[in-house]
């Protein structure tokens, strides 16, 4: 398995549509703080909060993670390079991109939890023109917090957890790539699931059966944003589902993958 994961993170070292995804949100996380800054300050009018939108990372990182996803997994279809892997055992293959993309999504995200802490660190003003952005509320600093060794603690702590959600929630890519094996098809679905999601937990999480479900998922805890000021407690809940989501998802792929054939 090992090798299967050298081979992997290879491949994405020398992919130029991974590190195009890597650049552009690093580019965007700047633009996302510099944004947020200059609209705090009056440099900017509020009115651009909708066309700047796209810089914040709740957009970028279901655009990138569900186009990583196809990256990872559905160029090994294309180049014929999974039936030399399937000597290694399909439940180590689908193990092995699963840990790839938990790793993937870590690094996407990675840019803007860095900006946050910068950001938060310079002590300047910043406003809040994206709604849904857990690293925008810390910006912003509602809660009048200083800056304190502890408090950047918290900062990170609640930016890893984070980073876990957005592996989980976007674990759903997973069972679509193996199973549609086209990068563009699991873009558009993963994409597009994102926000149906959050229709879906807005117009169900108070329907008396389903409520439980819901509210036990990783995409409640995404559209009901965890701050610095968020329990451990809470913050515990939210790892542990994600975690527990992450692995169902990838026993599906698993079975998915050991009932396809290989073509």
């Amino acid at each position: 398995m090992l090798n299967l994961i050298h081979a992997d993170l290879y491949k994405l070292r020398k992919s130029t549509g991974a590190k195009i995804c890597f650049i552009i949100t690093c580019i965007c996380a700047v633009a996302f703080v510099y944004v947020a800054h200059c609209i705090a300050i009056g440099k900017l009018s509020s009115n651009v909060s909708g066309s700047a939108s796209g810089l914040a990372d709740l957009m970028l990182i279901w655009l990138f993670g569900s186009l990583m996803a196809g990256i990872l997994v559905c160029s090994d279809f294309e180049t014929k390079t999974i039936h030399g892997a399937v000597s290694c055992g399909r439940i180590n293959i689908v193990i092995s991109k699963a840990l790839v993309y938990f790793i993937i999504i870590i690094l996407l995200v990675l840019p803007y939890m860095l900006v946050t802490i910068v950001g938060f660190c310079s002590g300047e003003k910043f406003g809040t023109p994206f709604v849904g952005s857990v690293f925008l509320g810390i910006l912003a600093n509602g809660s009048g917090l200083t800056v304190t060794v502890t408090t950047i603690c918290k900062i990170i702590v609640v930016s890893l957890v984070e980073m876990i959600l957005y592996t989980a929630e976007l674990s759903i890519c997973l069972p679509l790539a193996f199973k549609i094996r086209k990068p563009i098809v699991v873009m558009a679905i993963g994409f597009s699931f994102g926000f149906l999601a959050n229709l879906i937990i807005t117009a169900l999480q108070d329907v008396p059966v389903l409520k439980y479900v819901i509210k036990n998922t990783p995409y409640y805890f995404g559209l009901n944003i965890i701050t610095v000021k968020t329990a451990a407690g809470t913050l515990l809940k939210v790892t542990i589902i994600s975690i527990v989501f992450f692995t169902i998802m990838v026993a599906i792929t698993h079975l998915l993958f050991r009932r396809s054939e290989i073509k």
